[in-house]
């Protein structure tokens, strides 16, 4: 399961390794050995390095070199709670084989986890909106990808790959690729403070700093995604992100939401290449789902937080 384990983050600083972390690494920059054996074991370092070499062969998936987040410290400076994320060249498929190790260990223990995992660096964007009184998210029912048709609490998530490494800064210009690419919005004003959240997702081999989009509108961000998705149909392409789905802040609440928990009486946006249909609909969620629903449940002022972050 995910949790959030820093919350009421103030500014996101990164630092960057130049070298590559590889199954040879030792030291700050090393990884666990039972990793290193599952992704030797599965051949994993043979694969294609980028999509041009998997199209040569006829592979559907290769090894591209990504990011992962080999350590992090957490301070406190003049009140303001300051993340410090140290960055590292990762290959994608370190990622992989922690979900082999899981998915082969289910009852491993926590510590065990947290030994294991690599931690590749995942970012993700939440959005909350406002309708008359009521305040939503608006989250993505996910399309081609791990977890297809479930509900996914942010609007658009993804990696940090090694090209974000070479920018001012990575996890910033990872969001903004990801929020173009799934749903074709702008969103230049995002900075450093802009994160709120680290979602702990090492189980999967994941760590996801988490963002708050501002003064959003629903209308706006639909228009927007209408005519992207309208585009990509038509060109027989296969979506990132299946549909949008409307979250009610204040629900999300009242539900206990445990693993494959369905949420229930969704609206939901399904795009086709003659615009977008509405339906209610119920889904399972992801794990990164619960986690921010368990942490709003906790506390309303963990909502406040959120809301005023957002510039309500």
């Amino acid at each position: 399961m995910a949790s959030i384990i820093v919350s009421d983050i103030d500014e996101l600083i990164s630092l960057v390794f130049p070298e590559e972390r590889t199954a040879n690494s030792s030291g700050e920059l090393g990884l666990d050995e039972r990793l290193v054996k599952i992704y030797n074991e599965k051949g994993y370092d043979s694969k294609p390095k980028t999509e041009k070499e998997a199209d040569l062969i006829g592979e559907k998936h290769f090894n591209g070199l990504q990011s992962s987040i080999p350590y992090f410290s957490v301070s406190e400076t003049n009140g303001k709670k300051i993340v410090v994320a140290h960055l590292a060249p990762t290959r994608y498929l370190f990622g992989q084989a922690m979900k082999d190790f899981t998915k082969t260990h289910p009852d491993v223990s926590q510590e065990v986890i947290n030994e294991i995992s690599p931690k590749m660096a995942n970012v993700s964007l939440l959005v909350p909106v406002k309708e008359g009184k009521q305040y939503f998210l608006l989250a993505q029912i996910k399309g081609k990808a791990v977890g297809s048709g479930q509900i996914q609490a942010a609007l658009v998530a993804g990696g940090v790959n090694y090209q974000d490494l070479q920018s001012e800064n990575p996890f910033l210009n990872a969001l903004k690729h990801e929020v173009s690419e799934e749903v074709g919005l702008d969103l230049s004003y995002l900075k450093p403070t802009s994160f709120l959240y680290l979602v702990d997702e090492r189980k999967i081999g994941n760590l996801n700093f988490v963002a708050v989009a501002e003064g959003q509108r629903i209308d706006d961000i639909l228009t927007v995604y209408e005519s992207l998705t309208k585009k990509e149909l038509q060109q027989g392409k296969n979506l990132e992100v299946m549909a949008l789905s409307q979250l009610d802040i204040a629900g999300l609440s009242l539900i206990p939401v445990e693993g494959g928990h369905k949420l229930e009486d969704c609206l939901s946006y399904f795009p086709s290449e003659n615009g977008l249909t509405s339906r209610r609909e119920s889904r399972t969620v992801r794990p990164y789902t619960e986690a921010i629903v368990n942490y709003l449940k906790q506390d309303q002022k963990n909502v406040k937080t959120l809301l005023k972050r957002a510039g309500f």
